[in-house]
């Protein structure tokens, strides 16, 4: 016959043991899988970012605000800015444009709009002013952010702002989905 000697310390390992092995299979099993595309009134769209995650965003002062900015009839032009980064980290300037872009243009057909696109370099992200025939949006690269979150100025400004590679993505993303109404819930 064999004993086993049970311990204050064999039961607390023991207990730890089970929950790491609940906790592993919590999310084996059952945590959510991430989305990275959404059937658009039907035109299935992919997105750069995880649109769970991109949810988590803050948009100030409200995604209402956001919302109304983007679709308005009025716009007849909108200009994407951008501060130089540097050549190295330029090119992820033009991802983030080419996903707006893209998106919006099929937003813009649906709610029968055909404003033109433009880009450009800013030397500063202070005194920008847009119109609301004219609405700006700037991307913050994360190396001049200092917060991940969507912002919209009364001046018809619009900040799209990372810390890092993938906050962008997920802010831009974020953008996306307030403006064409995309929701999870």
């Amino acid at each position: 016959m064999v004993s086993v000697k049970i311990t204050k310390r064999r039961i607390f390992f023991s207990t730890i043991f089970v929950l790491f092995a609940l906790v592993i299979a919590f999310y084996v099993f059952y945590a959510p899988e991430p989305i990275y595309s959404w059937n658009y009134h039907g035109n299935m769209i992919g997105f750069r970012a995880d649109i769970r995650e991109a949810e988590k965003v803050s948009v100030y002062p409200s995604e209402t605000a956001l919302f109304n900015e983007i679709n308005s009839q009025l716009i007849q032009n909108m200009t994407i800015l951008f501060k130089s980064a540097g050549e190295k980290e330029n090119p992820y300037y033009i991802l983030q444009e080419f996903e707006i872009i893209q998106k919006l243009t099929l937003l813009f057909k649906r709610i029968q709009i055909s404003p033109g696109f433009n880009a450009n370099t800013t030397d500063s992200y202070e005194n920008i002013f847009g119109k609301i025939q004219n609405p700006i949006i700037v991307l913050v690269h994360p190396k001049f952010a200092n917060e991940t979150s969507v912002t919209v100025t009364p001046n018809h400004v619009i900040y799209i702002k990372g810390k890092t590679n993938r906050d962008f993505d997920l802010a831009t993303t974020k953008f996306l989905m307030v403006a064409m109404s995309i929701n999870l819930s």
